[in-house]
């Protein structure tokens, strides 16, 4: 983050400029959405589904977590997220959102054709 000398103000300056800081922002929060569908987390999968559509649906490049106000589908804990990303360029859950020895075997069940969220973790327990 930079400060302006002239307004004091905190201007957000992510590492990526124009669309490509919008699709690290949706590709950050697709893995998020990913990891909680493995752990059969309903709720927020459905918000992380809202919330990349309408990301996904900006015309405009993110440069800001105010331009994300109003939005539906991103709210205060999206809105954080985006907040981190511009922050540390990454996003702490998705660095390595798999590291939990459960979710790898999940995840790799759930490579096999025709086993789902729930058959794997039948199959893992």
């Amino acid at each position: 983050m930079t400060i302006s000398k002239q307004t004091s103000k905190k201007v957000i300056a992510p590492k990526k400029l124009g669309m490509q800081a919008n699709l690290e922002i949706i590709t950050g929060l697709e893995k998020m959405k990913r990891k909680y569908e493995l752990e059969k987390e309903r709720g927020k999968v459905m918000g992380y589904q809202k919330a990349i559509a309408t990301l996904k649906a900006l015309k405009d490049p993110i440069t800001s977590v105010s331009q994300l106000n109003g939005l539906p589908g991103v709210g205060a804990g999206i809105q954080k997220k985006v907040q981190e990303y511009f922050d540390n360029g990454v996003f702490r859950e998705v660095k390595d959102p798999f590291c939990d020895k459960k979710m790898k075997g999940l995840d790799a069940l759930q490579k096999i054709w025709g086993v789902g969220t729930q058959k794997a973790s039948s199959l893992y327990s």
